[in-house]
Order: structure tokens, then sequence, then C-alpha cells
């Protein structure tokens, strides 16, 4: 089974994911590929991949080049949760003892950004882009950036008690999708259902847990 992660899925459930795998079926080769989400349908469609999982927003879909029809006839889309953005920063940062934050006052706060530098370059405002995480607490330690980050994302790599996160005002729910061509070699196929079987019950693991 091949598999295009985004690389918010991957730190949030992915080493679970392989984990489980690796107990439950031994004889299941899982090969992952972490691409920027706006690259995970592509490869579905040329059938490079066989399931993608990614997050979106309705703003996201609005933006992508296929039309709702095209993707609805040729994916097979399996929510997987809705999560919140977040704003996450120092806790010695003086916007932490805010209890929100706006869109105008996020735009004029420095900010780093987990992104691909391919996609979105430093400037302005944002200070760094990346997808290493050291690197955005060192800049939230020494430049007192911030950074928009999916809550569950927040909860997986920001666990110490040195960072802090409070929502940010009138965002759109951030949607975790699992997907599939609907026409594909695994269609139907045991080893599909086994791999969107063992997805869900991770989902479900690491929600409970939090």
């Amino acid at each position: 089974i091949s598999l295009g992660i985004a690389p918010a899925a991957t730190v949030s459930f992915l080493p679970e994911l392989l984990q489980q795998f690796q107990t439950h079926y031994p004889d299941v080769t899982l090969y992952v590929r972490e691409h920027a989400a706006d690259q995970i349908l592509d490869l579905l469609e040329q059938g490079e991949i066989d399931f993608g999982i990614f997050s979106y927003t309705e703003t996201d879909v609005a933006h992508t080049q296929s039309s709702p029809d095209t993707m609805k006839n040729t994916f097979q889309f399996k929510q997987l949760y809705s999560d919140t953005l977040v704003c996450a920063m120092c806790r010695n940062n003086p916007l932490s003892s805010s209890s929100s934050i706006s869109q105008e006052h996020l735009e004029q706060a420095k900010q780093t950004r987990y992104a691909y530098t391919s996609v979105i370059k430093p400037g302005n405002l944002c200070l760094h882009v990346s997808n290493n995480t050291n690197l955005h607490q060192q800049f939230m330690r020494e430049e007192g950036t911030v950074c928009c980050i999916p809550y569950q994302l927040f909860h997986a790599l920001y666990s110490s008690k040195e960072f802090h996160c409070i929502p940010i005002e009138d965002t759109e729910p951030v949607i975790c999708t699992l997907a599939y061509k609907k026409e594909s070699i695994l269609s139907g196929s045991a080893v599909q259902q086994i791999f969107i079987d063992a997805v869900q019950a991770v989902v479900t693991k690491i929600y409970t847990k939090t």
C-alpha cells in the first residue's frame, strides 16, 4: 500500500498507524511519502499512490483547480476528524494572556509557518517556513513569533508547559480526510478495507486520549 500524507498528519498520527500495521498486519507493506496537501490528489489521480491523508478548509476546496463534481466522481473521501486552528506561542509572549486573537491582529504578528518552502516563502512578518518543529520553537523563544496550526498538531508537538495556544477568531474548521480513487487496483479489495479500518481505528484511539 502506498500512502501520500501531509505534514500535519505525519506528526499527529502516522507513528501510531505504522505501529498498528507492524503489530496487526505484518504481511502488508506500507510505503509512505510526505507531500504538500495540494499534491496528493494529483498523485492519486495519476495512480502513483493508493491513499492520501490531508487537511483542508472549505476555502481550500473553493480554490482547487478540480470542480466539485469531478472530485466527487473520481475520489472517495472519508472524514477522519474536524479540528480547529489555534495560534501557538511561548507563554512569555504578551499575546498568551489573550483569550483569543483576531485575524487582523494575527496578520500583524511575527509568524512562523508549517509548509513547504516551495509553496510559501518567508517574508514580511513571516520569519520562517519549514516542517522543523525545533526551529519553530526556537523562533518562538528568541523572536516572539506565533504559529497557526491545528489544535491536534499543537497537542502533539508542543506538550511542554513552555508553550501555549489561543483560539483564532472566525476561522473555518480544518477537516482531515482519507482519500482514494473510486476506481483503482485496490478497489473493493480486502487490503483496501484493512487500511481504511486501521486509519479510522488509530484516529479514534488518539482522539479518545485527547
